[in-house]
């Protein structure tokens, strides 16, 4: 897959946060290594949330309404965003830039996650897995290595846009809920550029698109009950 967008999603990113690039500010706001331990844990994490949710709502029988606007939101998010999208607006991230553009824009992002890695390991702590994960994946782009899990995309951020969707949906379980679940989507967010993984503008248009998606799936539904329900 060819890459083009990376610099123009850079410059992007740069406008919007007043000429700064974002992970220059979480970096100045979060600077200890220890946050980016803790914002690395919960970005992690963030496969076995969605695989909870996606049980749960195997599971849930409350309102079939909920549950089928989870699951056709959930999967028209990865085909039209994951899939679509991300071959229309192909970018690798920040962490790539180096590979792909020749250009060494993130050099001080990846040299102070390495440094925060060292010291994380000199405390007996675990590394900063991106950088390890990173690198597997770069290693096996470059080999033409494929496989599940296997792959560079930025555009659009499927983890901002999957927790995004299990904020919106557990607020309909739950008010608190769903709450706890946006603040773990802002923090996803914040992750995905403090980590290298993203330009912010991958964050904003996943979580725009698959609110979009959330309310078009729920007017779909609501006129779908309608037509087969007249009276």
């Amino acid at each position: 897959m060819p890459y083009y967008l990376d610099l123009e999603f850079y410059h992007v990113d740069k406008w919007l946060h007043f000429g700064y690039s974002p992970w220059e500010i979480t970096h100045y706001l979060f600077s200890s290594p220890y946050f980016t331990l803790f914002i690395n844990t919960l970005y992690n994490a963030w496969f076995f949330v969605m695989w909870g949710m996606i049980l749960y709502f195997i599971l849930y029988r409350e309102c079939d309404h909920l549950r089928n606007r989870f699951f056709i939101t959930f999967m028209s998010s990865w085909i039209l965003l994951g899939n679509i999208m991300a071959i229309l607006l192909s970018s690798a991230g920040p962490a790539f830039m180096h590979y792909f553009e020749g250009m060494a824009l993130y050099s001080d992002l990846i040299a102070i996650l390495e440094q925060q890695s060292t010291h994380l390991v000199s405390s007996e702590l675990p590394p900063v897995w991106a950088l390890g994960t990173q690198e597997m994946l770069l290693e096996k782009y470059i080999n033409s290595e494929t496989g599940i899990g296997i792959g560079i995309s930025a555009m659009p951020s499927m983890h901002v846009t999957i927790a995004v969707l299990m904020a919106l949906c557990g607020y309909e379980l739950n008010k608190k809920l769903g709450y706890a679940l946006w603040a773990y989507a802002f923090l996803i967010q914040i992750g995905s550029v403090h980590l290298a993984w993203h330009y912010a503008i991958d964050g904003y248009i996943g979580a725009i698109c698959v609110i979009i998606l959330w309310y078009f799936v729920d007017w779909c539904l609501k006129r779908i009950d309608s037509n087969s329900n007249p009276y």
